[in-house]
């Protein structure tokens, strides 16, 4: 469940900076990539698709 909520955040803080948001996605993707670096795809896949979506 942590880690769905981890892909969650990444993809609301991706989105959010491709709007007119002043936002972080980096700091976030960043930070999640020094708890787990071995699902580093994966979330530069939900970074990828929350910023083409926003």
């Amino acid at each position: 469940m942590c880690e769905l909520s981890g892909y969650f955040g990444l993809f609301l803080a991706a989105f959010g900076a491709a709007t007119l948001l002043p936002m972080q996605p980096e700091a976030v993707l960043v930070g999640l990539l020094l708890t787990d670096p071995y699902a580093a795809w994966t979330r530069l896949a939900v970074a990828t698709t929350g910023n083409v979506l926003g």
